[in-house]
């Protein structure tokens, strides 16, 4: 059998075609790709291109999972806003690119996933209804005005099972 997922969404400008299991061809006007198990196709402005991915990053959604490995936050809330029914707005541009690993349930309450990530310390969130604006996480110094921490580079979530 054939197994793939298709990420394509009219905001994008990309198609991405993610085969799980089976083999299958990609047309974009006169290109075409051939892929297999493992490989991810990117369709583009016309253009075609492919490399090998970890299917499950791209298909943990069947499986009522998210599955984030070093994605910018930017993608992961814009992953969640969609699934959630929430406008995302973000007041620094550095939190941005901050990246995050995760693996959470699809269906846990927004607010809990919310709270996971203010308590890796790298964005603040302030909710009103379903709109969210994503702050840098600023952290008290004594005798200060709570000024930014920088952005590390990386950090992992807890797994929420």
């Amino acid at each position: 059998g054939t197994a793939f997922n298709v990420h394509h969404y009219p905001d994008e400008a990309k198609t991405l075609v993610t085969l799980a299991e089976g083999r299958v061809n990609l047309f974009s006007g006169p290109e075409s790709l051939r892929m297999q198990a493992g490989e991810q196709g990117c369709m583009e402005k016309g253009r075609l291109e492919k490399k090998r991915v970890n299917t499950h990053l791209y298909t943990a959604w069947k499986d009522g999972r998210f599955v984030f490995k070093e994605q910018p936050l930017e993608e992961i809330m814009q992953t969640l806003a969609r699934w959630y029914e929430a406008d995302i707005e973000f007041a620094d541009e550095e939190v941005r690119r901050a990246t995050f690993s995760g693996n959470l349930r699809r269906y846990d309450d927004f607010g809990k996933i919310i709270r996971m990530l203010e308590a890796i310390q790298v964005a603040r969130f302030e909710v009103q209804g379903n709109h969210i604006r994503v702050f840098i996480y600023k952290k008290p110094v004594e005798g200060a005005d709570q000024p930014a921490v920088p952005v590390k580079k990386h950090r992992k979530m807890k797994s929420l099972t």
